[in-house]
């Protein structure tokens, strides 16, 4: 923290005070400068205050930069207030407070995709509205508790909580603000996760009503109406809403679990689309957050399914089977199903079953329905009618799944290619230019007659006969999508 000129102890806590009461329904945006001066807050007059007091700017601070392009900072800092809070004399700090600064440290904790420690940190702060008997610290504390569970995929729990925040909103006639955001995240979630288009279509409109919009709030538009075009199978239109997020100017101010959906969203739209080339290298490099509430490698795993890279499929997933319970419940289901897949592809029937049996327990105990977006209709009855056969209790299941899942966006065949060699691909990488193939030859250190049988082996491999129909096919499987070795 760097020094702040003139904003004394007393000034400090009182804007604090209001970075934080800005947080709750019915109040008015917060300023850029209050958001600036807790950024900007000097180490001396913050260590000169109390306990309390420091506590309570320590949670402005959190939120400040949530909100100020720097919730990877923040991590640090939410580790040291968890900590401290409990620690800090009641006396001290009084209830109602204390429950803003806990969820405070809760929402610093899901933007960065920590979801446990944020589901705990957000019942905390509701524990101590309760003892408040605060409605809109209660609410603040719930709709951080609706988004971690919706993270989770706990839908139905996230649901209670979601609708106790509408009865409290319509019993204080509160006027929605931007500090429903986390609210309004975790009922995109749980519309999407059960492909209800028309309760996406409905939260998009109230988006149109709130007032105060700032980035994030518009980029949680948009990805709402990326999900939307998702459900109503317009592929482009996903594309559209979710560059626009992930590769707009205001890019830099959104939270990386914001621009994360984005990024997944345009992996997964583009599978759909038959692009597994270009979703893989949009996808190359992207690390999955925290306990892999958002898991790039379910993205990855999609992409290798549709090309037939089943081993591939089985690698890119393998971390994710060795971090065991850490892993986040919500997006493990689409992990084993895609596991479930390829080993069936590869005949291991055991294995699939298995993954399939746990992916579908899962799914129907959160009510979730999107594992399925991705992968083939025609395997996944067939790996439904093995599981009823193995557990016929599950038939009833089975069948309401099956019948609910008709909805799902359907897939665009892709361009399927063999995998090729390493120097097949170096080859089939210059034949793209108009490079004659003698100087295509002599930049690779053959000669003609040896380039020339190469690419009579590759043209065999591709099902081709000429440099043309070679070039044409892997344009449109996205080879040239990808990187590939250059020598």
């Amino acid at each position: 923290m760097t020094t702040a000129p003139g904003l004394s102890r007393g000034s400090l806590t009182a804007v604090a005070a209001r970075v934080l009461t800005a947080t709750m329904p019915g109040r008015p945006v917060v300023s850029r400068s209050a958001l600036d001066a807790m950024l900007s807050a000097d180490v001396k007059t913050v260590a000169g205050l109390s306990a309390g007091s420091r506590r309570l700017v320590g949670g402005a601070i959190l939120r400040s930069r949530v909100y100020s392009a720097l919730a990877e900072d923040s991590i640090d800092l939410a580790d040291f207030e968890a900590v401290w809070l409990p620690r800090t004399s009641g006396d001290d700090l009084l209830p109602d407070v204390r429950s803003l600064c806990h969820a405070a440290v809760a929402e610093a904790y899901l933007t960065s995709g920590l979801v446990r420690q944020g589901t705990l940190q957000a019942r905390l702060a509701g524990d101590y509205a309760d003892e408040a008997d605060n409605d809109a610290c209660r609410y603040r504390a719930l709709a951080l508790l609706a988004c971690s569970l919706a993270l989770n995929g706990e839908f139905t729990r996230a649901e209670e909580a979601s609708v106790r925040c509408g009865e409290l909103e319509a019993a204080n006639r509160w006027v929605q603000n931007t500090s429903g955001l986390p609210l309004f995240l975790a009922d995109m979630m749980i519309a999407y996760a059960r492909l209800d288009a028309d309760s996406l279509e409905s939260l998009r409109g109230r988006f149109a009503l709130v007032p105060g919009q700032g980035p994030i709030w518009i980029a949680f538009g948009q990805l709402a109406t990326g999900w939307l075009c998702m459900l109503r199978e317009d592929y482009d239109g996903a594309l559209v809403a979710a560059t626009g997020v992930s590769s707009g100017s205001d890019a830099s101010l959104i939270p990386r679990l914001v621009t994360g959906f984005s990024a997944g969203l345009q992996g997964m739209a583009l599978v759909h689309r038959g692009e597994p080339g270009r979703a893989l290298n949009l996808l190359d490099g992207l690390d999955s957050l925290g306990d892999h509430a958002l898991c790039f490698d379910l993205q990855r795993a999609t992409a290798y399914l549709q090309l037939g890279e089943n081993r591939e499929a089985l690698l890119t997933t393998d971390r994710c089977l060795r971090m065991g319970s850490k892993h986040n419940l919500r997006t493990l289901s689409s992990i084993l199903l895609r596991r479930a897949v390829a080993n069936h592809r590869l005949g291991h029937v055991d294995a699939a079953d298995k993954a399939f049996s746990e992916a579908f327990r899962i799914m129907v105990a959160a009510g979730a329905l999107t594992p399925f977006l991705g992968l083939a209709a025609d395997e996944l009855d067939l790996l439904l009618a093995r599981l009823v056969q193995r557990e016929p209790d599950l038939a009833q299941a089975v069948a309401d799944v099956s019948h609910r899942a008709e909805a799902r966006p359907k897939n665009q065949s892709p361009v399927l290619m063999p995998r090729l060699t390493q120097r097949e691909s170096v080859v089939a990488d210059r034949l793209r230019s108009d490079v004659p193939l003698g100087d295509i030859a002599a930049s690779l250190y053959v000669s003609t007659n040896t380039l020339k049988s190469q690419l009579r082996s590759l043209y065999a491999k591709l099902g081709v006969s000429s440099r043309e129909e070679a070039v044409d096919l892997l344009e449109r499987g996205g080879f040239y999508e990808r990187a590939h070795p250059e020598h």
